[in-house]
């Protein structure tokens, strides 16, 4: 296995600038329940680089960039708090407009992401909902068609049984050019992470480990060490005994094999984007810590 360089960030804001520049968002209910887009003028931030805002998004909260249709343009995938509604949005040259949307009915989503979950021609949007104790825990899959037309596909009940506080990722960890799902779950007495994997058409656990009581779980992918093959990283939340420790897992001979454990003191939080941000060759991932 090659060596391992990781760059662990400790930032409070990251300011990306380029194409799609800067997305703000709103989680208020309008009186119609409708979608709101609004577009202002850049602003200087004083210095040799120029934040421009071109767009104000009311009624969704910006989770994803992702390439649905696959012409190189990122779409920015979001929800609705108020009504469960799944949005894309897309920057066109003029406006940043919605182009897909669906009314899921779910209850509480908390977590979306993109990917090819299940190797088809499509992309998938993946749901983790904000459940409670009376509510039967699943990860609910749809698919983006054409013309960004939005359609449910799947329900899965990984292990861990109900209730919890559900995080998701998304990302290829095993090398079988399928996105993986990387799911926690996370209450007083018992928590659960794991990964669920699609093979020979069927959704299956490929890796699960229960890791006691405790809240506020994790997740992220990225190829840190540049192999073609993303790492799955787990981060533990308060009242974990692994309080602040992120472990890191590497897909190896059949199995995944936890290479390393980073200690971050409390809560760490992810960013679900990754890449280079200092320009020195090394993938980053972006890591804050809830104090």
């Amino acid at each position: 296995m090659q060596e391992r360089r990781t760059l662990v960030s400790f930032l409070i804001l990251i300011l990306l600038i380029g194409r799609m520049n800067q997305v703000f968002a709103s989680g208020k209910r309008n009186s119609d329940s409708e979608l709101l887009v609004e577009h202002s003028s850049s602003y200087s931030l004083g210095a040799s680089e120029e934040l421009g805002q071109i767009g104000l998004i009311q009624e969704t909260r910006p989770q994803d960039l992702f390439d649905f249709d696959n012409d190189d343009i990122l779409e920015i995938l979001g929800f609705c708090e108020a009504n469960d509604t799944i949005t894309i949005l897309r920057y066109d040259g003029a406006a940043l407009r919605i182009v897909g949307a669906i009314d899921t009915g779910l209850n509480d989503i908390r977590e979306i992401r993109g990917g090819n979950v299940d190797g088809d021609s499509a992309y998938e949007i993946v749901v983790a909902k904000d459940f409670n104790i009376e509510t039967e825990r699943t990860i609910e899959i749809y698919e983006v068609g054409a013309d960004f037309v939005i359609t449910h596909e799947y329900s899965i009940a990984p292990p861990g049984g109900s209730s919890g506080d559900g995080h998701l990722a998304v990302g290829d960890t095993d090398g079988d050019t399928i996105d993986e799902i990387l799911f926690t779950q996370a209450v007083s007495n018992h928590g659960t992470h794991g990964i669920i994997d699609y093979r020979d058409g069927v959704f299956a656990v490929e890796f699960s480990h229960e890791h006691g009581p405790g809240y506020g779980m994790v997740a992220s992918t990225s190829d840190l060490d540049q192999n073609g093959v993303d790492e799955a990283f787990f981060g533990f939340g308060y009242g974990s005994v692994k309080n602040g420790d992120v472990d890191i897992y590497n897909y190896s001979d059949g199995s995944y094999q936890l290479v390393q454990t980073l200690d971050l003191g409390r809560d760490p939080e992810f960013s679900p984007q990754t890449g280079d941000s200092n320009n020195d060759g090394i993938i980053d991932l972006p890591i804050g810590s809830n104090v």
